[in-house]
């Protein structure tokens, strides 16, 4: 009896072997296991929706907006006139702006979402250059006005302000796609729609009431608002365990209409007396523009709550480009007479700051 019931445990032994080296039990030696499938989306089977609130600080460059001339004239040397120039421009303070993302995942077997962005930025930018004076009569300094300005005339003092607001709001679906392991994009593409509304206003001191203008004054408004497609995509790279590297890059192509309402007054000289004289010029129309984002940053992640929400902040740099945004209209008087003189100033507006952001997914 024994010996039977040692026979049949050395033939099931026997079996087995023979099984796991045909595939029966464990992989071979020499086959290569394979790797789990990283998907960075959907996170869960539960995943639904996403919210994600920023705060952008941001500074702004507008070109083509100077306001003044400044010129500076030494003759300390002799025979030699040496000048120096100026352009002065609003000076823009860095500014808070607030931006909100809500985003909804399709509840499909392809990571699709659909993305419902606004965005709201205020800026506001004041300098107030004046002539210095100098015990040195080889010395002088002068500074012109370049906005509504009587030919000629130069100023003790310039003061130029302005404050923009500015929206956006997009509507855009994407995919996700992994790359690699580490790597993963979501293309996206979508509709942009703009609204600026700018006001700028500048004064002048002048040096002397000889001149024939006296505290001349420009003021203006100019409106845009446009809509067209937009697309562009996200970069995921992670490293660590919960840490990434983050971009995107995305570009828009849209019509809109702009109108500008531009004010210039002041008191001038005629025959030994001081009248008073105001023009107003309008301006609109319908034009084609584009504009481009560009942002780099660093991400962090973590699961909560068993598991089902995903709480990830982020620190990004954002660069925004917006191509001929602004027409404003240059305004000149000719001579003394009623004449003005008009020439477009077409301008780049450029956004740049850093974003503060916070994204749950639930």
């Amino acid at each position: 009896m024994f010996k039977a019931v040692c026979l049949s445990t050395l033939t099931l032994l026997s079996c087995s072997g023979v099984l796991e080296a045909w595939g029966g039990g464990r992989r071979a030696p020499m086959e290569k296991e394979q790797p789990p499938i990283d998907v960075h989306f959907p996170f869960n089977s539960e995943q639904a929706w996403g919210l994600e609130e920023s705060l952008l600080v941001w500074k702004t460059y507008e070109d083509d907006g100077d306001y003044a001339l400044y010129t500076k004239s030494d003759t300390s040397v002799s025979n030699i006139q040496s000048n120096t120039y100026k352009i002065k421009h609003p000076n823009f303070d860095w500014n808070a702006g607030v931006r909100v993302k809500l985003t909804r995942y399709l509840p499909s077997t392809d990571p699709w979402d659909v993305n419902l962005i606004g965005t709201y930025y205020y800026a506001q930018g004041e300098s107030n250059p004046s002539v210095s004076s100098s015990s040195s009569t080889q010395v002088t300094s002068t500074i012109y006005g370049t906005w509504a300005t009587e030919d000629g005339g130069s100023a003790q003092k310039v003061k130029a302000q302005t404050h923009m607001n500015f929206f956006t709001f997009d509507l855009t679906a994407g995919r996700s796609y992994c790359l690699t392991r580490k790597i993963n994009i979501h293309p996206f593409i979508g509709i942009r729609s703009v609204l600026n509304y700018q006001k700028y206003k500048t004064t002048q001191t002048l040096q002397n009431t000889t001149l024939p203008v006296l505290k001349p004054a420009f003021e203006g408004s100019h409106d845009f608002w446009g809509l067209g497609p937009r697309v562009g995509s996200d970069l995921v790279m992670q490293f660590g365990r919960h840490w990434s590297f983050l971009a995107t890059f995305a570009g828009s192509l849209f019509a809109g209409r702009y109108n500008i309402d531009e004010k210039m007054n002041g008191n001038f000289f005629n025959s030994s007396t001081y009248t008073s004289s105001d023009w107003n010029i309008k301006d609109g129309d319908t034009v084609l523009r584009s504009n481009i984002d560009l942002a780099l940053g660093l991400g962090w992640e973590k699961w909560v709550r068993g598991q089902t929400v995903r709480i990830a902040p982020s620190f990004v740099f954002e660069v925004s480009e917006w191509f001929s945004m602004k027409r404003w209209i240059d305004m000149r008087r000719s001579g003394t007479t009623p004449q003005v003189q008009t020439h477009r100033r077409y301008s780049n507006l450029g956004l740049m700051g850093f974003n503060v952001n916070l994204q749950v997914d639930f």
